[in-house]
């Protein structure tokens, strides 16, 4: 039994188990995004970011909504992610911008699906073992640093990609490293690092079908040769950077659950690990059936916030590995089974994304993939 087999065995005995924890994603607002930014990018083609599980808005989930919208390619990190993809159907060109090494490309021969180049070590031992034609991309280091070809290391690529017909050059791209800044330096320069690189390249290989720089963040520089834009973070509706953008996106999930216990705390009592939380009055006091296990962030203890009805309700205590307790005193006739909103898809509230992110002192990527894989997503309007 093969791997996709298994996870489709195991899904299908899931079925029926209604989740203690689960997260919704927003068709409509999945597709608000991505047209706003592929009418920002035309005439350039649109390559949806769908890396790290979606960032937890679900892999295929995502994958096979935004299929009929015909992007150009789905850009993943791993080998692996492309497997899952073509488990679950999905036909749509993908690129595997991550490292993948040799053992593995010669394993798998995927249709369209293409490798990137990331480095001269890489790339020879790909040129020496590599089994069967293979189409790739060449990442460019512009000036990020972390992978890719450095300019003066494209002369001894060339050399080595032309001595080996079966590697297929159909691409290339690099990053921005502060594209968040909206008049960087540093970005501007790797643009012109980028636009020098990639005439050298089109010179050695001709017209190449897919070039790319800008993500998200990047959309708002001009001047780049390029005929892709990466949608990462934006396809999710979290405008980068978040403050100030007139884009007018979507935030596409929530993570939500229901109150599986009720207490009444007396004042002076505690609640959760460490006496943390000291009742000042009676507290009524919730459980959920989450923590840092489903995504909840051990330093929102007695400092975030979750969504009952419309009422915003304290976190308190520590948050457990499988539990929270929030304060729900002043929601009337709060009852057991009743469902809470855990991350809320209104950008104003103070469980947003954004908003959980700026609590935590961290970046709305991290609170999103963060949200484990193993939690049902189930796809609403």
């Amino acid at each position: 039994m093969t791997l996709i087999s298994k996870i489709r065995k195991v899904q299908q005995a899931l079925s029926p188990y209604k989740p203690l924890v689960w997260v919704e994603v927003s068709k409509s607002a999945i597709i608000h995004n991505y047209k706003v930014f592929k009418n920002l990018a035309e005439p350039a083609g649109l390559a949806p970011v769908i890396k790290s599980n979606a960032y937890g808005h679900g892999l295929t989930n995502i994958a096979a909504l935004l299929e009929p919208e015909l992007p150009s390619f789905f850009a993943i990190d791993s080998l692996r992610e492309a497997l899952l993809l073509r488990g679950a159907g999905i036909k749509t060109k993908v690129l595997v911008m991550g490292f993948v090494n040799i053992e593995n490309i010669n394993n798998y021969k995927l249709k369209d699906v293409s490798i990137a180049i990331t480095g001269l070590d890489q790339l020879r031992e790909i040129a020496s073992l590599l089994k069967h034609t293979q189409t790739f991309q060449i990442k460019l280091d512009t000036g990020l640093h972390r992978q890719g070809l450095l300019r003066n290391e494209l002369p001894t690529a060339f050399k080595i990609i032309d001595m080996n017909p079966k590697i297929q050059i159909e691409g290339a791209f690099s990053h921005l490293a502060d594209a968040d800044s909206e008049d960087s330096v540093h970005a501007k320069k790797q643009i012109e690092e980028w636009n020098s690189g990639l005439a050298e390249l089109e010179a050695h290989f001709g017209k190449l079908t897919y070039t790319h720089l800008a993500a998200t963040a990047g959309s708002h520089y001009s001047g780049i040769n390029a005929n892709t834009l990466r949608l990462g973070i934006g396809l999710y509706g979290i405008d980068d950077p978040a403050e100030g953008s007139t884009l007018g996106l979507k935030p596409a999930l929530e993570l939500k659950t229901f109150i599986t216990s009720l207490r009444d705390l007396q004042p002076g009592e505690f609640v959760g690990y460490n006496i943390t939380f000291k009742a000042e009055r009676l507290t009524k006091v919730a459980t959920l059936p989450l923590g840092y296990n489903e995504g909840v962030d051990r330093r929102a203890s007695n400092n975030g916030f979750v969504k009952i009805r419309d009422y915003l309700c304290p976190i308190i205590g520590r948050v457990s590995m499988n539990m929270i307790s929030v304060d729900v005193t002043d929601v009337p006739e709060v009852a057991i089974e009743e469902i809470a909103t855990v991350i809320s898809g209104k950008s104003k509230d103070p469980n947003s994304v954004v908003n959980t992110a700026s609590l935590l002192g961290t970046i709305q990527r991290e609170v999103l993939v963060r949200i484990p894989a193993h939690l049902r997503r189930t796809m609403v309007k």
